[in-house]
């Protein structure tokens, strides 16, 4: 596909956002007082209330705007989604907020304040989060790592990564599953672990030896002394295998929660740059995903799930008259 044709692709599917925004505010008037707008619990391709909508909070794995990420890939297959993803958001911002008003010290709430009431009015199959990646790329990442004139054999900080990765980090999914099986108890939440990132020094936008967002590993793998390519691969490595088998053990914890493992999935044609995948490797992961949703999902909810993606599939390759019929 050409830049051209991922410009209208892009372009369709914010329409799309559009419209299903416009139906979520409609489920909401009820709640408010107001009888709300007719036909607004329908299902299928305009209807939240089915076995195809979804909620998702989370970073650029779920919203990188100068490409492709997971949440596109599920638009793509028919998924209705509600999308609180944010590139660049950390773990501790989402679920807690971290940011507040110069001047009077006033904090800013929390985003998950949003995404619970989501929940209890879209009552949706799905809740995907992704979340964790960014508390460990660009400076947060130096704190993970002796400095190779001081432990020249051990650069990684065993003690420190297992405190945070299973017990801060661990925590923090904890309150994220109990606040999101509280406001709707019957969602089924889906989670996963990155791939193994390669501190290859790219970011978003790389000019000759420029480089403008990102990149978010090699400079502070750079800064420890840590200069052996094969080195700052295995710390990667290493950090996203323990993050990958906390969250397994996390999810055997829980009947509502499934995690899904990338690690064998994604290779290293996959990467755009240090952080992201390219089209072809998201595309791979939503597969992952669509495997395990439709799992889960009943006869009925498949068959509108198929019904759904067909839809989509014609609405992004420019046929309206699917959407008109719905509108009318």
């Amino acid at each position: 596909m050409d830049n051209i044709q991922e410009d209208q692709e892009s372009a369709r599917l914010a329409m799309l956002d559009m419209l299903y925004e416009t139906q979520l505010q409609a489920l909401k008037q009820p709640i408010m007082g107001s009888p709300g707008l007719a036909g607004a619990g329908r299902t299928g391709p305009l209807g939240f209330r089915s076995g195809t909508s979804v909620v998702a909070q989370g970073d650029s794995w779920f919203d990188y705007l100068p490409g492709n990420d997971i949440i596109k890939a599920l638009k793509r297959r028919g998924f209705i989604i509600k999308n609180y993803g944010s590139g660049g958001d950390t773990l501790e911002n989402m679920l807690f907020g971290s940011t507040y008003r110069d001047g009077n010290w006033g904090r800013y709430p929390t985003e998950h304040l949003k995404v619970l009431e989501s929940l209890k009015i879209i009552q949706p199959k799905f809740f995907l989060f992704s979340g964790g990646g960014n508390d460990i790329a660009g400076p947060e990442l130096a704190p993970y790592l002796n400095h190779a004139g001081l432990a020249p054999d051990k650069p990684l900080r065993e003690d420190y990564l297992n405190f945070m990765f299973r017990q801060v980090f661990r925590a923090s999914y904890e309150f994220m599953i109990n606040s999101v099986s509280t406001a709707h108890p019957g969602v089924q939440i889906i989670l996963h672990g990155y791939g193994h990132a390669i501190p290859t020094g790219k970011g978003v936008v790389n000019f000759g030896p420029w480089r403008f967002v990102g990149p978010w590993l090699r400079p502070s793998l750079t800064a420890k002394g840590i200069l052996d390519p094969r080195v700052q691969a295995g710390i990667i490595q290493r950090m996203i295998d323990v993050f990958n088998e906390m969250l397994a053990e996390l999810a055997g914890s829980y009947p509502n929660v499934h995690y899904i493992d990338l690690r064998k999935l994604i290779v290293g044609h996959d990467w755009v740059n240090e952080l992201h995948l390219n089209r072809a490797g998201y595309e791979k992961v939503g597969d992952k995903y669509l495997s395990l949703m439709k799992s889960m999902m009943t006869d009925t909810q498949r068959l509108e799930l198929e019904e759904s993606q067909a839809f989509v599939s014609d609405f992004l390759r420019g046929d309206d008259s699917a959407l008109l019929n719905l509108i009318h």
